[in-house]
C-alpha cells in the first residue's frame, strides 16, 4: 500500500515564495519527490487557500500565473469539503483544540487515506489520531520516504 502525504497549503505556498529562497527550495523538493512517487495529496480547500495567500502575498507572480499554478495543483486532488469532513474536523477540534482550519486539513487528510500531513503550522513530529505530522524543514524527504515505504 502506498503511503500518502497530504500537503498543507503553507508548504505549497513556499514552493513559489520568492521571499524565502531556502524554504522555497526545500518545499519544492518535497512537492517534486512526493508528486513523482504519486504520494502527494491535496484538496480544494488547500488549493483555495493557496490562491488566497498567493493573490495577496505573492503578487509578483501575477494573477494568470497563480491561476495556472493552482489549476495544476488539482492533479494532486480536487475533492471538496463535505459534511463528513466537517464532522471529523469537529471531533479533532474537541480533542486537540487546534484551529478550525487545521482541523479541516487533518480531517480531509484522514478521509483521503493519508497517513502523513506535511505542514509547518501544526507542530513537528507530532501524531494526531492516525496522522503523522511532518515539518519538511526539519526532515529530508528522501529519508522520510525510505522510512515509510
Amino acid at each position: 500500500m502506498t503511503t500518502l502525504f497530504f500537503l498543507d497549503a503553507n508548504i505549497l505556498i513556499y514552493t513559489r515564495d520568492y521571499r524565502d529562497p531556502q524554504k522555497q527550495k526545500i518545499a519544492a523538493r518535497w512537492l517534486r519527490r512526493l508528486a513523482a512517487s504519486e504520494q502527494a495529496v491535496v484538496n480544494l480547500q488547500a488549493i483555495n487557500e493557496v490562491r488566497h495567500v498567493a493573490l495577496h502575498k505573492l503578487t509578483r507572480l501575477g494573477a494568470d500565473a497563480i491561476r495556472d499554478w493552482t489549476d495544476d495543483l488539482k492533479a494532486l486532488g480536487d475533492t471538496t469539503v463535505d459534511e463528513d469532513t466537517a464532522a471529523g474536523a469537529w471531533a479533532i477540534h474537541l480533542k486537540y483544540r487546534l484551529s478550525w482550519f487545521d482541523c479541516m486539513v487533518l480531517s480531509a487528510a484522514e478521509r483521503l487515506g493519508c497517513s502523513h500531513v506535511v505542514t509547518e503550522d501544526m507542530g513537528a513530529d507530532r501524531q494526531i489520531g492516525p496522522l503523522n505530522l511532518i515539518n519538511p524543514f526539519l526532515h529530508d524527504v528522501d529519508d522520510v520516504l525510505t522510512e515509510t515505504n
